[in-house]
Protein backbone atom coordinates (compact mmCIF):
# COMPACT_ATOMS: atom_id res chain seq x y z
CA UNK A 1 0.00 0.00 0.00
CA UNK A 2 2.79 2.37 0.92
CA UNK A 3 4.48 1.58 -2.41
CA UNK A 4 1.28 2.41 -4.28
CA UNK A 5 1.08 5.78 -2.52
CA UNK A 6 4.77 6.54 -3.18
CA UNK A 7 4.29 5.70 -6.85
CA UNK A 8 1.20 7.91 -7.10
CA UNK A 9 3.01 10.78 -5.38
CA UNK A 10 6.03 10.40 -7.68
CA UNK A 11 3.86 10.40 -10.80
CA UNK A 12 2.03 13.53 -9.64
CA UNK A 13 5.38 15.25 -9.13
CA UNK A 14 6.67 14.13 -12.53
CA UNK A 15 3.71 15.58 -14.38
CA UNK A 16 3.67 18.67 -12.17
CA UNK A 17 0.14 18.15 -10.93
CA UNK A 18 -0.52 19.92 -7.65
CA UNK A 19 -3.83 18.69 -6.27
CA UNK A 20 -5.67 19.54 -3.10
CA UNK A 21 -6.17 16.91 -0.40
CA UNK A 22 -9.66 15.94 -1.58
CA UNK A 23 -8.48 15.32 -5.16
CA UNK A 24 -5.57 13.19 -3.91
CA UNK A 25 -7.97 11.18 -1.73
CA UNK A 26 -10.24 10.59 -4.72
CA UNK A 27 -7.33 9.62 -6.97
CA UNK A 28 -5.87 7.26 -4.35
CA UNK A 29 -9.25 5.68 -3.61
CA UNK A 30 -10.04 5.01 -7.26
CA UNK A 31 -6.66 3.40 -7.80
CA UNK A 32 -7.14 0.85 -5.04
CA UNK A 33 -7.85 -2.82 -5.61
CA UNK A 34 -11.64 -3.23 -5.85
CA UNK A 35 -11.86 -5.45 -2.74
CA UNK A 36 -10.00 -2.88 -0.66
CA UNK A 37 -11.90 0.03 -2.18
CA UNK A 38 -15.28 -1.48 -1.27
CA UNK A 39 -14.37 -1.74 2.40
CA UNK A 40 -12.54 1.59 2.66
CA UNK A 41 -15.46 3.49 1.12
CA UNK A 42 -17.64 2.40 4.04
CA UNK A 43 -15.42 4.20 6.54
CA UNK A 44 -14.66 7.82 7.29
CA UNK A 45 -11.42 8.99 5.71
CA UNK A 46 -11.03 12.74 6.14
CA UNK A 47 -7.34 12.86 5.34
CA UNK A 48 -5.12 11.08 2.87
CA UNK A 49 -2.99 9.80 5.73
CA UNK A 50 -6.10 8.29 7.37
CA UNK A 51 -7.13 6.71 4.07
CA UNK A 52 -3.70 5.14 3.55
CA UNK A 53 -3.72 3.75 7.09
CA UNK A 54 -7.21 2.31 6.65
CA UNK A 55 -6.42 0.83 3.22
CA UNK A 56 -3.28 -0.79 4.64
CA UNK A 57 -5.27 -2.41 7.46
CA UNK A 58 -7.89 -3.69 5.00
CA UNK A 59 -5.20 -5.03 2.69
CA UNK A 60 -3.59 -6.96 5.57
CA UNK A 61 -6.94 -8.37 6.68
CA UNK A 62 -7.75 -9.53 3.14
CA UNK A 63 -4.30 -11.13 2.86
CA UNK A 64 -4.74 -12.94 6.18
CA UNK A 65 -8.08 -14.26 4.91
CA UNK A 66 -6.44 -15.55 1.73
CA UNK A 67 -3.62 -17.13 3.71
CA UNK A 68 -6.16 -18.80 6.00
CA UNK A 69 -8.11 -20.16 3.01
CA UNK A 70 -4.94 -21.58 1.41
CA UNK A 71 -3.95 -23.16 4.70
CA UNK A 72 -7.43 -24.63 5.18
CA UNK A 73 -7.54 -26.02 1.64
CA UNK A 74 -4.10 -27.59 2.06
CA UNK A 75 -5.10 -29.20 5.34
CA UNK A 76 -8.40 -30.52 4.01
CA UNK A 77 -6.69 -31.89 0.90
CA UNK A 78 -4.05 -33.54 3.08
CA UNK A 79 -6.75 -35.07 5.32
CA UNK A 80 -8.66 -36.38 2.30
CA UNK A 81 -5.52 -38.10 0.99
CA UNK A 82 -4.92 -39.75 4.37
CA UNK A 83 -8.52 -40.96 4.49
CA UNK A 84 -8.17 -42.41 0.98
CA UNK A 85 -4.96 -44.18 1.97
CA UNK A 86 -6.73 -45.72 4.99
CA UNK A 87 -9.61 -47.04 2.88
CA UNK A 88 -7.33 -48.60 0.22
Amino acid sequence: MKDYFKEMKLLLLKIGLDEDEEAKITRFLHGLNHDIQEVVELHDHRTLENLIHLATKVERRIQRGKDFQRHSLRNSSHKEKKEEEKTH
